[in-house]
Parts: C-alpha cells; structure tokens; sequence
C-alpha cells in the first residue's frame, strides 16, 4: 500500500489537503495518509512515503531534512501555494506545483508539454488580463519581498546592489512595500531621504498593484508573487530569486534600463496549468492531468 505525507501547521488547508488527495487512489491505488504539523518532519521516516503533499516551502530546516532528500530520492513533493489570481471564496484556486514553487529552484519547467491555450481564458480575465509590453513609463518599481525563503538566506545583499543600481540609473524610484508585513520606519525614512516614493499597502488587490506599476517602465524584485503580475501587466520585470516569472524575466540587475521583453505567450499556458480551482482540486481533475503528462510518479 502506498503512503501519504501531508504536511501542513494550517487546520483549514490540511482537510482541502484530505479532500484533495481523496482521488489519488484511481492512479495509485489504495493509500494511507499521516498528517504533520512543522516540527513533525523530526518524527518521521521519509524513506517510508512515496508522495508528499505540503503547503509551500519556506522553512529552510524542514526543505534540508524532509524536502531535499526526499527528492534526491527521485520522488515527488506537491507543493500547493496561494494563487496569483484573486478570487472570492466561491472561486478560490492555487498555484500548484511538483518538486518546486516561487520559494525553490526546483521547478519542473514543463515547456515541453502541448498545452491547451483556451485554459488561459480560466485565469487570465477582467481585472487579470494580459496587457501589451509597456514601451512608456520612466519609473522603476521596486516590489520589496520581505518573507522568508526556503534557503534561509536574507535579501539585504541583494536590495542593497539594487537600491545602488537604480539610484545610478537617474530615474525615480518606487518602493512598494510587501502587503500585510510589518516594516521599520527607520528603514522606510532611510528609504525616503534617498528619494524613493514609498507605496505601502495593508492588503493585496489588483487595482493597487496596477496603481503602483502606472508610469513604471520596469519592476525589479527578488522573488513572490509579484514578478509575474507585474509581467501580467505588460512591464517588464528584473527578479535574482526563483519565482515563477524568472523564465520570462529580466535575471541581471545591470540591465535595469533595458530589460528583457520575451515573447510570454507559452508562459501564460505553463502559468495556467500551474493554477487549479478549488473545483479541480476537488474533482480529480489536476491529478488527471499530472499523471496523464508523467509529472507525478509514485
């Protein structure tokens, strides 16, 4: 029989986890399933399991110990993150990934697979659609990522060399800080006396992120959520952490006042079928379309 490990600290999202999995017996068979919180990876065998579904990964102890040598063993890590695409709770769906999200460089960048382009008009409507490169504007936005990620390692290095790049650039500066995280007011006066405009914002909506982004010809930031909306959008986006805009980012800091503008049409269908509906989850369609394309292998 096969085992599940299904590790998440969040009793809301571990029974859709429950009910998510429900329709993995028709690929693999019957299973069991063991739920743990954080610190729970300290308890158990990985060895013993041969899938295991999380909440994202942004705890660099549990990816070194659990994660890891669980897919240098070859085997698969689901890993479910909130969804770029704002949606009410009667349309609520998740960035899915295998082996990899926004917090890892582990992601199976399957430009390989035929996609079907009408699921880009699932996600990539009214307040989401797809909008043309900007060629205008002359600000660079700064989206601050303020979160841990999976590697431990703090951002400040990075800041510090872009804060540097676009002083130099002669052009002014945005900064936009990351919704719902607290910010030292040292830090933001620091910010303000080096000319930045500061744009703080208590939640995440697509009409403040648009408002931030009107007359910026570029974004730059080191990871999150907001690389790719920003490239939704149609400015280019400068990024150094792995994140899901990273293949259709500008990834060198120097380039700040040309920044790449690849063609993103295969970007949006990979990014499409990295989104799942709380529908989809539930009624096995993104375990059809995993082990239909060999994603997953237990």
């Amino acid at each position: 029989m096969k085992r599940i490990l299904i590790h998440t600290s969040r009793k809301i999202f571990r029974k859709r986890l429950i009910k998510c999995s429900r329709y993995l017996n028709k690929y693999i068979g019957n299973f069991e399933y063991k739920i743990i919180n954080n610190n729970g990876y300290k308890k158990i065998n990985y060895q013993d399991y041969n899938l295991i579904l999380t909440l994202g990964i942004d705890n660099v102890d549990i990816y070194n110990h659990l994660f890891k040598p669980f897919m240098d063993m070859n085997r698969n890590i689901v890993i479910f993150g909130s969804s770029i695409f704002l949606k009410d709770k009667q349309h609520r769906s998740y960035c899915v990934f295998v082996n990899g999200t926004h917090f890892t460089k582990f992601g199976l960048k399957r430009y390989d697979v035929t996609y079907d382009t009408n699921r880009i008009s699932k996600f990539f409507k009214d307040e989401y659609s797809i909008k043309p490169w900007n060629n205008a504007g002359s600000k660079i936005l700064i989206l601050h990522y303020n979160t841990p990620t999976w590697d431990g390692l703090l951002k400040d290095k990075f800041y510090s060399k872009v804060y540097e790049t676009c002083i130099n650039s002669g052009r002014d500066i945005i900064f936009r800080t990351q919704p719902g995280q607290n910010y030292n007011i040292n830090y933001l006066d620091k910010l303000k006396k080096l000319g930045f405009e500061i744009h703080k914002w208590s939640n995440v909506s697509p009409n403040n992120i648009q408002q931030s982004l009107n007359d910026c010809y570029c974004s730059v930031s080191y990871g999150g959520k907001s690389p790719s909306k920003s490239i939704i959008y149609g400015v280019p986006s400068i990024t150094s952490g792995p994140n899901m805009a990273e293949l259709v980012s500008e990834c060198n800091i120097n380039n700040i006042l040309s920044p790449n503008k690849p063609d993103r049409e295969q970007w949006f269908k990979w990014l499409s079928y990295c989104h799942w509906s709380e529908d989809e989850l539930e009624d096995g369609s993104m375990w059809k379309y995993y082990f239909d394309n060999n994603c997953i292998k237990v």
